[in-house]
Order: C-alpha cells, then sequence, then structure tokens
C-alpha cells in the first residue's frame, strides 16, 4: 500500500508543492508521494485491520483445525475496547487495540522502510546497472519489488513477539504439547489433570 499510494500520489502532486526530489538516489521519487503514501497508509492499516479482524478465520489460534478453525474467543487485541485521552479535555474512542499497533506498523512502513528502496538504488547505481535481474524488467528486477519488504519483515516479527504475541492457553494447543510427551508422560499429565477436576468439581 505504501508503494502503491506513493506512487499515485507522486503521480497526481508530484513537485507541485515542494520542487525537489526526495533523495538523489531516486530523482522520481517526490515529497508529495512520501508524505502523501503516510496518510493513506496509515488509513489502510487502521480501516482493514479493524475489518480483518472481524472474521474468527483470520484471528483464532490455529494450532488444531477441528478445534480451532472458526470457533474461539478473540484475543483481547482484537476485541474493541473505549480508550480516553485527558490531553484531549476527556476525549473518548473505541477501537481495536490492532488497529493501533498498525498505526505503529504503518507509519515504520511509510518513514523507514522505503529507504530499503534507496538503499537497492544506490547498489544499482554504484554498478551502474538499471535492473537486478531480468524478472519483472523495468521495475527493478524480483529484489527491487522487495526491498522494503524484508524491513517490513523484520520489524513487523519484533513488534509482534514485543508486543502482541501471548502464550496460547487452549484446548488445542496443550493437546498438541502433549502430544509429543511420552506414554508415561502423558499418563502423568492426565492422573494431575483428574486430580484438578476432583479438587474444583464445581468449576
Amino acid at each position: 500500500m505504501n508503494d502503491t499510494s506513493a506512487y499515485f500520489c507522486g503521480f497526481f502532486m508530484g513537485k507541485k508543492i515542494v520542487n525537489k526530489p526526495l533523495t538523489a538516489l531516486s530523482p522520481n521519487k517526490t515529497w508529495e508521494g512520501f508524505i502523501g503514501a503516510i496518510f493513506c497508509t496509515v488509513a489502510w492499516g487502521w480501516f482493514v485491520s479493524d475489518y480483518l479482524a472481524g472474521w474468527n478465520w483470520f484471528i483464532c489460534p490455529r494450532r488444531l483445525y477441528i478445534d480451532d478453525a472458526n470457533n474461539c474467543n478473540p484475543p483481547t487485541v482484537f476485541v474493541h475496547q473505549t480508550y480516553t485521552v485527558d490531553e484531549l479535555g476527556g476525549y473518548t474512542f473505541t477501537c481495536r487495540p490492532i488497529q493501533l499497533h498498525m498505526i505503529a506498523l504503518a507509519l515504520f512502513a511509510s518513514i523507514i522502510a522505503p529507504f530499503g528502496g534507496f538503499m537497492a538504488s544506490g547498489m544499482k547505481r554504484a554498478y551502474n546497472i538499471k535492473d537486478f535481474s531480468s524478472v519483472i524488467p523495468g521495475h527493478g528486477g524480483f529484489t527491487d519489488r522487495m526491498d522494503c519488504q524484508f524491513i517490513m519483515l523484520f520489524c513487523t516479527h519484533v513488534h509482534y513477539r514485543t508486543f502482541i504475541h501471548s502464550p496460547l492457553h487452549t484446548v488445542a494447543a496443550i493437546v498438541t504439547t502433549a502430544s509429543y510427551l511420552s506414554g508415561a508422560d502423558q499418563a502423568l499429565l492426565v492422573s494431575k489433570l483428574q486430580s484438578m477436576i476432583a479438587a474444583n468439581p464445581g468449576s
């Protein structure tokens, strides 16, 4: 979305406000395209994440398809919550936490990730080549289409593991883990579970 919106914002508004290229490495990239893409990417991330979070198929754990496929209690990150901003006079709004995470990822994709493309452009100019390969000619080759993706993959993984991921405590997750135990350990696990059930018969 960032690459696409940068292209169209640059095409329709490029050099109409700032008559200088964004970087000397890529003279066709404009400030209007860069800034316009930030707004478009953030808006896209906000609305699309809300839409996709409404489908259990996208948010339910996938440990065992039969148990977790389309029926689960959604993780709290996908559930609407109400927030209050005291700095704005107690302004309240409702959204899914994942939408706030998507704003952070969209800003990273818009501000930091494009520098992967600038680096690729610098490498091509250093070796005086137009494309990295013959795949997708005229677009820099396949590598040029994926330069920003490598940075985003790393950022998304770190963000997810740091701020979103939580261990799955579902029947499917426990059964999957138990399947790796030896027969004796599985029997011990059953015994422990029976003891827990006996100690809490009404729960």
